[in-house]
């Protein structure tokens, strides 16, 4: 009994210890991933996506997209990352980013937009999503999940029989979860874009 107290307190002591304030919420709250680590997975994931797509050669979009990404990005709740912006040469209307502060448009997807604050909103959601450290809570709540999950496996065997449905209602909980971000990078993309002098 005493060696399950010393395990449940050394636990409680490593995840305070793992907990950071959240730039957006500004509320405390368990990473797994530390700011090195986003660099460090973002600086990976780039040359693959580049290689996967292949970049757009437009000189002037380029820079026009470099100028308001580093504009947004000084004002977003994350100024301190090294922020990237590319276009990939893809006919598919689509923006994403990745940890470490990689932000890519498609050309099908510049080419969509029909003003510049279209543009600017979806710019700002995409930085909203770095700035709101997505990626990095992802990986936490999958890991957390995950251990519970092997945890209920290994300690119970009623929960054995029902571990169809535990995993079908995780993959729901992953869906609100994602929900939720990108809800929370709308809001930040309009807040952004606006600091910038988008309507």
């Amino acid at each position: 009994m005493n060696k399950c107290k010393l395990v449940i307190f050394s636990l409680v002591l490593i995840i305070i210890g793992s907990c950071a304030r959240n730039p957006v919420t500004g509320k405390r709250e368990l990473t797994l991933m530390s700011e090195s680590q986003e660099l460090a997975l973002g600086k990976e994931s780039d040359p693959q996506i580049v290689a996967q797509y292949g970049l757009y050669d437009n000189p002037t979009m380029q820079a026009f997209i470099n100028e308001k990404g580093k504009q947004m990005g000084a004002i977003s709740h994350r100024p301190n990352i090294p922020y990237e912006f590319k276009i990939l040469d893809s006919p598919v209307v689509n923006a994403f980013a990745v940890p470490g502060g990689y932000v890519y448009f498609t050309r099908g997807i510049m080419g969509h937009f029909n003003n510049e604050a279209e543009f600017a909103g979806v710019l700002g959601h995409e930085i909203g999503h770095i700035a709101a450290k997505h990626s990095a809570r992802q990986y936490r709540d999958q890991i957390l999940t995950q251990i519970i999950f092997i945890g209920g496996l290994i300690v119970s065997k009623d929960f054995q029989k029902f571990a169809d449905v535990a995993q079908q209602g995780i993959g729901l909980m992953f869906l609100k979860f994602s929900r939720d971000h990108e809800t929370e990078s709308d809001k930040l993309g309009v807040a952004y874009s606006t600091k910038i002098g988008y309507n």
